[in-house]
């Protein structure tokens, strides 16, 4: 698929090096008007020089500079992106089908269907059994709890046993 993109000129590789040692690397994919930035990495004996936000000041410093680029895009919600102050959209779809009719064939009918979900169904779904269902579905990798937060709740619980 890289080879696919790059033979087409909608992919970009950014690199920062220090002399043979690469110490942050980025991969950019070109659609349309927009640069996609969906991964950047950097070597952890260089991570007090901010390597990841070196290269990224240093793409998005080219991409202003270029007439042919209206939009980048993190892909990501990860915090240190709020440093750059990019607006978010609330989700992205992205479906990439290989030009042939049984891939298309199979492809189509989820596409479909997901996307009236999203436009009809989605929409209609009560705040409450959102909230309801957010509560109560099991999320994989979820973080512990930190020792301020529990101690928090822990402390409300015992203000509202001393209340009563």
């Amino acid at each position: 698929m890289i080879r696919n993109f790059a033979a087409r000129g909608r992919w970009e590789w950014h690199v920062i090096r220090v002399g043979e040692r690469v110490v942050a690397l980025g991969m950019g994919v070109l659609c349309g008007r927009t640069l996609m930035l969906p991964k950047i990495t950097f070597d952890e004996a260089f991570a007090d020089c901010m390597p990841g936000s070196l290269l990224t000041a240093e793409v998005i410093k080219h991409a202003f500079s270029s007439p042919e680029l209206d939009e980048i895009n993190h892909l990501s919600e990860a915090g240190w992106h709020g440093l750059w102050r990019m607006s978010q959209d609330k989700y992205v779809d992205v479906y990439l089908i290989r030009r042939s009719i049984v891939s298309l064939l199979f492809q189509l009918p989820r596409i479909a269907m997901r996307s009236a979900y999203q436009d009809f169904v989605r929409p209609r779904i009560p705040a409450v059994v959102r909230e309801a269902y957010r509560k109560f579905k099991r999320r994989g990798g979820r973080k512990p709890r930190r020792a301020a937060d529990s101690r928090s709740a822990h402390s409300d619980s015992a203000l509202t046993d001393a209340d009563q």
